[in-house]
């Protein structure tokens, strides 16, 4: 007579097996699905960009400021994006705006000329930030908050560069969507974006 249904034994090595391919298969679909997300949150960033250099040029060419006259920046640019959900990052919705603008650099009450910019393609305008919980880690392991922020700092803007740790954040599998003052916006390594030495040529945050 033949045997019917499993044996515990037999059970438990297919429910093993179950939980093995569970725990390969899961880190692969969640890094699939952050990729989405980052590529959602590139569009985002690159249309907040092209928003910016409309502004420029109903301002006399004026650079997007961080903070004028009693306005954030995004207040400063809606006129010319007119949809409040770009400004949210598909990979933290808690915040109202997942983006911060290059602060220190790019005008706080007051503005920059964009003759003044020496390398609009290589000079940050926005990216990915957030408030630090961990500000004296590496950068690629900054975490944050979950807030979101309006700006952004960059490591000579002392002391609030530690007291205020507004930064660009590896939000996306250790990459940081990045938007220059030129309209592109691609992802950045941390180490591409924030190691650089405040005033060299390669530091993507001054005006130079």
């Amino acid at each position: 007579m033949r045997r019917a249904g499993f044996t515990l034994i037999e059970l438990l090595v297919v429910i093993a097996i179950i939980a093995i391919l569970a725990a390969i298969l899961f880190p692969v679909f969640a890094r699939a699905r952050e990729k989405a997300r980052s590529a959602s949150c590139l569009s985002n960033v690159k249309q907040l960009c092209l928003g910016a250099q409309m502004y420029s040029q109903d301002y006399d060419e004026e650079v997007l400021s961080s903070y004028i006259g009693g306005v954030w920046w995004n207040n400063l640019v809606m006129p010319y994006v007119k949809n409040t959900q770009i400004f949210q990052c598909p990979s933290n919705k808690t915040a109202y705006c997942g983006y911060g603008h290059n602060h220190c650099n790019l005008g706080y009450n007051g503005s920059v000329s964009m003759s003044r910019v020496a390398k609009p393609s290589e000079t940050v305008l926005l990216c990915d930030t957030g408030l630090i919980t961990n500000p004296t880690a590496a950068p690629n392991d900054w975490r944050e908050d979950g807030t979101g922020q309006y700006y952004g700092r960059w490591p000579n803007n002392v002391p609030y560069w530690d007291t205020d740790p507004r930064r660009a954040v590896p939000r996306h599998n250790g990459l940081c969507n990045t938007g220059f003052l030129d309209g592109h916006a691609k992802a950045m390594t941390m180490d591409a974006l924030v190691s650089q030495t405040h005033g060299s040529a390669t530091c993507l945050w001054d005006i130079q």
